[in-house]
């Protein structure tokens, strides 16, 4: 209500402190998420519904969701997935749960003006294969096997960034939970790149869609199936 002014005029300072408060708002749910999805996960209790999921969508939807962060640190996010592989067999809401926790990742691990590109191709015929790649600070050798683990996790190795340090952790379930598996490939200094793979549907959709997004987010046009 105090941002969009229904209370009367703001200054460009008030408005600015206001945007730092939703922010640590939004923050603090997607920590309390966090941890709930974890305890369900412990427990056993938490419950998919995987389906037929447009992967493209849900990665629009992790980079609109993620884009004023992104624009903050003057990043560029692309996309690009060809139509052959814009479908997954996932829960469509934790697949974007697990899209947005790389792409948070590679929004705060990455300096400013460095690119961020989500891509995804065929992998072994049955599955789809999903890259989140940045230009950032990367991750030494030694500490690339503690970033699944929880509270332990690339926050935790950088604490200055913040963070609770469990995204990467849930990430590794939610996907291993749906039948696929996650990786990590990064240089110190030049750059990371997550990678996990999903099944991929009996019979999906082969027609080309084409998707433009305005502002920091550029997609790329999917290519035709042959």
């Amino acid at each position: 209500m105090l941002a969009g002014k229904a209370l009367g005029p703001l200054s460009d300072a008030q408005l600015d402190a206001l945007k730092v408060i939703r922010d640590r708002a939004d923050l603090l749910l997607r920590l309390l998420n966090d941890v709930l999805d974890f305890s369900k996960m412990v427990s056993g209790q938490l419950k998919l519904h995987a389906s037929q999921t447009n992967l493209q969508q849900a990665a629009l939807w992790a980079a609109d969701r993620y884009r004023v962060y992104a624009e903050r640190k003057h990043q560029t996010m692309s996309i690009e997935i060809p139509a052959v592989c814009q479908y997954v067999v996932a829960d469509e809401q934790r697949l974007r749960q697990v899209l947005g926790h790389l792409v948070e990742n590679a929004i705060k691990f990455s300096p400013e003006g460095r690119p961020i590109v989500v891509r995804a191709r065929s992998h072994d015929g049955d599955y789809i294969r999903v890259d989140v790649e940045d230009k950032g600070i990367g991750i030494k050798p030694e500490d690339i096997g503690l970033l699944f683990e929880t509270f332990a996790n690339s926050t935790a190795l950088h604490p200055e960034y913040g963070g609770a340090g469990m995204g990467l952790a849930i990430s590794k379930h939610l996907v291993e939970l749906q039948g696929g598996m996650i990786w990590v490939e990064s240089e110190f200094g030049l750059g990371t790149t997550f990678s996990f793979i999903l099944p991929r549907p009996s019979s999906s959709s082969r027609d080309t869609v084409q998707i433009r997004v305005p502002g920091v987010l550029s997609s790329t046009d999917p290519l035709k199936a042959s």
